[in-house]
């Protein structure tokens, strides 16, 4: 309760999401990663303490910095912040599967069951935690623990309980981590794809009706930059500029220029600030693929010209 980050809020189950996705921190993009302490550990048998002393510092430096304010991530492949730290993990965790798997050889077909197993595992529980809320969680992030964690259980056997064969009882999960990580962010990069297309054709239906030189005051540019292509004017609106942007207002106003306020919640930042009124009702912008959608609804002040709803019509 110390820290509050918009979007950042547990659901009916006690679990945290982020904007209504599982907040996912580095291990639970990058489950691999444990296999980054192996060359670590093994250097008083090796001569790479340079090259992991390099690769450790550059994991260190933002993993270290930013854990002491920013332990909020995302819902994309990682924490943003600690993504410096990916290619040095990387590499230090390539060097540790080598070691693991030193001269033991991995079959095609024993390759292709790990990757086909990996991907069918993390599929299954995306569409179970989808159906299911109380897994939703769960389904997106407790496996990459078992794995890391089973990973770290049976490199302690293979240093306390070597076995006879001089294989590493790692070799395989190992390879499934890998395998895991990689269907997490092709499903992800995938999911990104579709909320990007249809932001992009949102951005497209609320931007269509706005005149050309008109001031639109709202909480979420982006969603607008359409418009601001062509020529409309955005101003963004909190709670700490409406003084501002009702001068702004008040001047486009009085210039004859259209003035809309995107969604209800720029009308409520707005409307203690303004000589005028805002009607209350709203205009939309058409769409066929979001009928409905509450984003879509503008309000103009009660003394726009007719013209400035008729562009909705």
């Amino acid at each position: 309760n110390a820290y509050h980050q918009d979007g950042v809020e547990p659901n009916s189950y006690g679990q945290l999401l982020f904007w209504g996705y599982p907040k996912k921190a580095l291990i639970q993009s990058i489950p691999w990663m444990v296999l980054a302490a192996i060359p670590v550990f093994s250097l008083r048998k090796s001569n790479t303490v340079k090259e992991v002393g390099l690769c450790g510092l550059a994991v260190a430096a933002p993993l270290c910095f930013y854990a002491l304010s920013h332990w909020h991530g995302g819902g994309s492949y990682s924490m943003r912040y600690f993504l410096p730290a990916v290619p040095f993990l990387a590499i230090l965790s390539a060097n540790g599967l080598v070691l693991i798997l030193g001269a033991q050889q991995i079959s095609r077909q024993t390759l292709l069951a790990v990757a086909v197993g990996a991907g069918v595992l993390y599929l299954g529980l995306q569409e179970a935690g989808q159906a299911h809320d109380r897994i939703f969680v769960p389904a997106a992030l407790y496996v990459q623990w078992i794995i890391a964690l089973l990973i770290c259980a049976l490199l302690v056997m293979d240093y306390f309980r070597p076995s006879p064969s001089g294989s590493s009882r790692a070799a395989l999960p190992s390879l499934f981590a890998i395998a895991y990580a990689v269907s997490i962010n092709l499903y992800e990069e995938a999911g990104h794809e579709r909320t990007r297309a249809e932001q992009s054709a949102r951005a497209e239906d609320l931007s269509a009706p706005l005149p050309t030189g008109s001031l639109v005051v709202t909480t979420v540019q982006t969603s607008l930059i359409p418009a601001e292509r062509r020529g409309v004017n955005l101003i963004a609106i909190d709670k700490k500029n409406g003084g501002r942007v009702a001068q702004a207002v008040t001047a486009f106003s009085a210039a004859g220029a259209c003035v809309y306020f995107h969604n209800s919640l720029s009308v409520d930042l707005a409307k203690e600030q303004l000589a005028d009124s805002i009607d209350q009702t709203p205009v939309w912008a058409k769409s066929e693929q979001f009928p409905g959608d509450p984003r879509l609804a503008f309000f103009t002040l009660s003394s726009a010209p007719d013209a400035c709803r008729a562009a909705f019509s």
